[in-house]
């Protein structure tokens, strides 16, 4: 995912997501067309909305029980 998107998704600005990703070592530029991994974009959730992976974590299971049903 785009640094923009991710930002605009979780609700923080860009800059915000770059200096917690320095404090993670991790250096990236503060543009918002700048790619970050699967693993950042997680951190990144994790750290600013961790709400918003249960939520994801509930639709996988949600879709894998109805994938049962229909089966």
């Amino acid at each position: 995912m785009r640094l923009g998107q991710l930002a605009r998704h979780i609700d923080t600005t860009t800059t915000e997501i770059i200096e917690f990703l320095a404090e993670k070592g991790v250096e990236k530029n503060n543009h918002p067309n700048v790619k970050l991994n699967e693993e950042e974009e997680t951190e990144v959730i994790h750290h600013f909305r961790p709400e918003l992976l249960i939520t994801e974590e509930q639709s996988n299971r949600e879709s894998l029980k109805f994938f049962h049903i229909i089966s």
